[in-house]
Formats: C-alpha cells, structure tokens, sequence
C-alpha cells in the first residue's frame, strides 16, 4: 500500500503566498467596514445631539442655548447657572484634566445640554474616528480625548464679538435669527480638526483664510448637524482636504474663492445673502 505523499516545500511555499494574498486582498474590505461602521456611529451621535439642542429651545421658549469660546467656555467660568454653554473645557495635546473630564459635557453643573442628554448612550460629542493622542498623553495611558464636537459660533447667544468674529456672520439666538441660510442649510455641530479644536466652539471662516479647521475624519468628510434637524456628510475639496495630524495646529494655505471656505461660510448664519 503507497503510504500518502507529505507536502512539499514549494506546497507550502505557494500556500503561504495564497494565504498572504487573501489577507492583503481582504485588509481593504475591513478597512471600509470600520470606516463604515464608523460614519454610522458618528452620525447617530450627531442625531443625538441636535435632537437635544432642539429640546432645549423647545424648553427655553425658542431660545437657542448658550455658545461661549476662550475663558468663558472653562469649567469654573461654565459652572455659573445663569449662563453656563452648551458644553465646557479646553483640550490640548497635554495632559490637563480637561481632556478628559466627561463632567464639562453630560454634568447640568457645567452643561445646559446635559438635562436632554441623560438616556445617551456612550459619548456622543466624540466621534468614533478620532483616535489621535500625543505621545505625552498615551504615556499617561489616555483612552481618548473627550471630545471631537464643536458647535458652529454663529449659533447660541454669547461672547462671539470678543474674539476673531467676521461681521459677515451673525449670531442666531433663536429660530427667528437664522436669516442666511435659513435652518435648513445652517449648520450648528460639526466635527474640528483634532490639532485645531480647544473649546467647544467653532469660529466661521475669513474670506480668506480659517480660524478654526473643520475635520476630515472620515476619508476627507466631516458629519453635520443643521438647525432643521437633519444630519450629513460633507466631503472637503480644497483647503481643509488631506490636512494631516501634526500635533500643532498648522493653518492651510489658502486663498479667495477657497471651496471649502466657500462651504462653511455659507452654512453659517450670515447678516446677509452674501457668503464668501
């Protein structure tokens, strides 16, 4: 009886060529998965959110709630009752507290929103694509940083004047205020460039140039949310596209007519019909 043949080195060579093709050939299918299942998660955060900055006008006779950049948006500024923000903290690439501290965007003490976002589950202000941290804080063993949300500074009462305002824009304190656009196409939450973001707020766009750098966390897109409700992608085309992690926040080079700046000015509340 012929005993069975062993397989030889060229069998197992050619087997470990199949299996290594499979494994390359597959690695980009699982890569669309997660992003997939990413955008998905992010979006549904999004949802959360502006469903919960609608309650809360809803409560505050139409009142949108309070939008605050810089010190105002600190925690021990947040923590007054009359005028607390929608959301507090600073982030960074140190190790601060702040990058960390979930009490600045679900405890009422810090957050108007907090009240209408009690049955959310998991931390809907971070989106699930951001996973950047700095060297410094995965020493200190950070899971995250705590946010990737911003809300759109032309939205919600507050000390917008007090920074780098453009005139062009306007703050939109209730539905009655959301001239240019128009609620539909005015965004209020959007995601910020992980080097770019720090409070909670996010600057409009100059004519020519940004202030705060929306993200393009899903494969150049970023998620919005709109006054209306509705939440979508937007895919960047120009300026804010293929803008890298650096740590340190890089401005990109731009220029009139920018298509990306064009986009965000234009879905920002404006005074007028004239967008850049």
């Amino acid at each position: 009886m012929r005993s069975q043949a062993a397989f030889t080195r060229s069998d197992l060579l050619a087997a470990i060529v199949l299996l290594s093709l499979l494994a390359f050939l597959a690695a980009p299918a699982a890569s669309v998965t997660r992003r997939v299942a990413s955008t998905a998660l992010c979006q549904s955060n999004m949802r959360t959110l502006v469903r919960a900055w609608q309650l809360y006008a809803d409560d505050y006779s139409g009142t949108f709630v309070f939008n605050y950049h810089g010190n105002a948006a600190m925690g021990s500024a947040a923590s007054n009752p009359l005028n607390s923000p929608w959301a507090a903290g600073w982030l960074d690439w140190a190790t601060t507290p702040d990058n960390t501290n979930v009490l600045y965007l679900r405890s009422q003490r810090f957050s108007r929103l907090a009240p209408f976002l009690e049955e959310a589950e998991g931390n809907v202000h971070k989106c699930p694509a951001d996973t950047y941290l700095s060297n410094a804080q995965r020493f200190r063993r950070f899971r995250e940083r705590v946010r990737s949300v911003v809300m759109n500074g032309a939205i919600g009462d507050g000390n917008a004047p007090t920074g780098p305002w453009d005139p062009a824009y306007a703050q939109a304190r209730r539905a009655s205020e959301l001239l240019f656009p128009g609620p539909e196409r005015a965004s209020v939450f959007l995601e910020e460039h992980p080097d770019s973001i720090n409070d909670p707020f996010l600057f409009p766009p100059y004519r020519t140039s940004w202030i705060d750098l929306p993200a393009g966390l899903h494969g150049n897109a970023s998620t919005f949310a709109f006054t209306d409700g509705h939440v979508e992608m937007h895919q960047w085309r120009q300026s804010a596209r293929n803008q890298r992690v650096y740590y340190n926040f890089r401005p990109p080079n731009t220029r009139a007519g920018d298509a990306d700046i064009s986009w965000m000015s234009f879905h920002s509340n404006r005074r007028t019909e004239e967008s850049y």
